[in-house]
């Protein structure tokens, strides 16, 4: 089972949560062949005034998943990019406030 885990800066929304939810759903599907409802997604909101970046309060939100082994680079670069886009338009941030981590991992349940 895919997992994910979204550590964002900021609160996030139901309407957020669900938006981030079903991209990363569609983006599974497509790539993976991930049926819906396999796959699981954790929200953690870090308290204001506890996540800075270079002393500054941060806006950052990282998104945590593994990928099914035999991934090429290229897949995984892809797949970060599209998860990256996808966030940040679902988060309404800056792509460049969206980081992404697809490492190797387990995926069953």
């Amino acid at each position: 089972m895919p997992r994910y885990r979204c550590l964002s800066s900021t609160p996030v929304s139901d309407q957020q949560r669900e938006a981030l939810t079903s991209g990363l759903t569609t983006i599974e599907a497509d790539r993976f062949k991930t049926q819906p409802g396999d796959m699981w997604v954790e929200f953690i909101e870090v308290a204001e005034g506890q996540w800075f970046t270079a002393a500054t309060p941060s806006q950052a939100t990282v998104l945590s998943g593994t990928v099914p082994d035999g991934t090429t680079q290229d897949q995984r670069a892809e797949l970060m990019d599209a998860i990256g886009r996808m966030a940040a338009t679902a988060l309404d941030k800056d792509f460049n406030d969206i980081m992404v981590v697809a490492s190797d991992g387990r995926r069953d349940s």
